[in-house]
């Protein structure tokens, strides 16, 4: 109840609980129920195969999962869809075919994944109709409080944060 709440209230949350808890299944339920068009972001090809399987179920929206066949990135490039699902890997290798798509809704089954890939917090930040300035921005706060927050909890300094700090936006 709390994470629909979240979602309806339109707030931004990371879901943490154990597995078989239904994160993934809440993830495909919000795709499906929210208006919109919505992306989600699994780490694997297995995932991929298992959640447009589920999302088959619910049958309102059209969905296309990205397996690395043609006619799934010709509906990519022409948006014929209302669900999205790639592994965050796709993300970072093929964002030209989304760049300039807006997404209502994106669930990152796995955050971790994502942020193995240099700029993919960017990338789902400007799906989200985020601007470079916007996100640039938020950089900057990032990377004035999280050194300050270091050297006051660790009595350190943070020696190389700069090496961190985006300079060059998508």
């Amino acid at each position: 109840r709390v994470w629909a709440r979240r979602v309806l209230l339109g707030e931004s949350f990371a879901l943490i609980a154990p597995t078989g808890v239904g994160k993934t299944t809440f993830g495909i339920a919000m795709a499906h129920f929210l208006p919109g068009t919505a992306y989600i972001i699994v780490p694997t090809r297995m995932l991929v195969e298992q959640v447009v399987e589920r999302c088959q179920a619910f049958g309102n929206k059209k969905v296309v999962a990205y397996l690395g066949r043609t006619r799934e990135r010709r509906a990519i490039e022409c948006g014929d869809y209302e669900v999205l699902i790639t592994t965050s890997m796709f993300l970072s290798a093929s964002f030209e075919l989304l760049r300039g798509r807006r997404f209502d809704f994106v669930f990152v089954d796995d955050v971790d994944a994502l942020l193995r890939s240099g700029w993919n917090v960017d990338k789902v930040l400007k799906l989200l109709g985020f601007s470079d300035e916007e996100i640039e921005a938020a950089w900057a706060q990032v990377t004035k409080k999280v050194p300050s927050a270091v050297a006051e909890e660790t009595g350190q300094e943070l020696a190389c944060w700069d090496a961190f700090a985006p300079t060059n936006l998508l």
